[in-house]
């Protein structure tokens, strides 16, 4: 994605509700970049590493399309987290 500056990728853990499941999400976040006069700045990203519920890890299960929404659905939580900086 071109990130320029020194912000350190966090490993998290996020429960997203999906399809009525609680499931827990691992990955790892980048959180955003911030523009500046030379630099377009980035989004943020979250890649998901495992996909849980309970202790059965289901990751292998879920198709790319299922993994892009739980993404989402954890990106949209990590980012609120992170400009509250909650973190």
């Amino acid at each position: 994605m071109g990130k320029c500056n020194n912000i350190p990728r966090m490993k998290k853990s996020i429960q997203v509700k999906y399809c009525g499941i609680y499931l827990e999400c691992e990955g790892t976040y980048e959180p955003p970049e911030e523009q500046t006069y030379d630099y377009p700045g980035a989004s943020s990203e979250f890649e998901i590493n495992a996909v849980y519920i309970e202790s059965t890890n289901i990751v292998e299960l879920l198709s790319e399309e299922q993994l892009d929404e739980l993404e989402s659905l954890s990106l949209e939580y990590l980012d609120d987290s992170y400009h509250s900086k909650e973190f």
